[in-house]
């Protein structure tokens, strides 16, 4: 085990050596026997405890992760209560894109930052949650902050809870910090930056290789307003659309909303096929 979460429930595990052979595919098994307990003492799996099993081909990933997107887009101007969305191109792990951010730039988690700069030159950094969902791949941040209105909390939007907010009427700059690397871009250390699920450093800056801090440091910077959009999103269309006869079985499911979601939110906690 090299890390796990604050709350005990995320555990990476880093095999040394690699995985497989360079010769051909390998099959592998994975026992979590039942002397695993939780926190309050009972046992965490029935008898025989939780196994899975996964094959490894012969090639190894040293591709490093790169940006896709993130909203709010490069240079937009949203309301105060808009989510940080970053999307990746491959899995990340999670340890190294996902923690609680204190307003403090130095610890616990600062391989992503979001900050303002007030008048007098001085940096403030945001303190709430980065959020991993997408099968590992984005990472959403909702800050600490409750939203206001004059003075006075907002009670709750459309979804029942109260919304949080980032700074009002700010510059905001988002930066995710690359691992650490050798002179070969091999990472040093999985926890100093954002790396793939193969331990791969980010490579920011999109040239294929991985360079490290600061080369490979991702930057992005968006304007908020002193507003709070409380509309709730709405589906603008489906497919196969209501009442659609003999549908082949193979079609996909498709929904379109009128804005952006937040990806946690997209779950099978939330969505029900049956």
């Amino acid at each position: 085990v090299i890390a796990l979460t604050a709350n005990n429930r995320d555990f990476v595990f880093n095999p040394n050596p690699l995985l497989g052979s360079g010769d051909s595919a390998s099959d592998y098994a994975v026992n979590l026997s039942d002397q695993i307990a939780k926190a309050g003492g009972n046992r965490a799996f029935f008898s025989g405890g939780y196994n899975w099993s996964f094959q490894v081909s012969n090639v190894a990933d040293l591709t490093p992760p790169q940006v896709d997107s993130v909203e709010p887009a490069l240079d937009s101007t949203v309301p105060k209560n808009a989510i940080i969305q970053i999307n990746f191109n491959e899995a990340l792990s999670l340890i190294s894109a996902t923690g609680q951010a204190t307003g403090n730039a130095v610890e616990p988690f600062n391989n992503i930052l979001i900050s303002f700069t007030d008048e007098q030159g001085a940096a403030h950094y945001l303190s709430g949650e980065f959020a991993i969902s997408n099968r590992f791949r984005t990472v959403e941040f909702i800050p600490a902050a409750a939203c206001e209105v004059n003075g006075q909390p907002v009670e709750e939007n459309s979804c029942g809870v109260v919304p949080k907010c980032l700074p009002a009427s700010e510059q905001l700059a988002m930066v995710a910090k690359a691992a650490t690397v050798n002179q070969n871009g091999e990472t040093i250390d999985p926890l100093s930056g954002i790396t793939d699920a193969s331990g791969n450093s980010l490579d920011g800056n999109n040239s294929g290789i991985a360079q490290g801090q600061p080369d490979d440091n991702y930057s992005s910077s968006f304007n908020t307003t002193d507003e709070l959009d409380l509309t709730p999103p709405r589906i603008s269309s489906i497919a196969p659309e209501q009442g659609s006869p003999a549908v082949p079985k193979n079609s996909r499911i498709n929904a379109r909303f009128t804005e952006l979601l937040r990806s946690a939110t997209v779950n099978s906690d939330n969505y029900t096929v049956y």
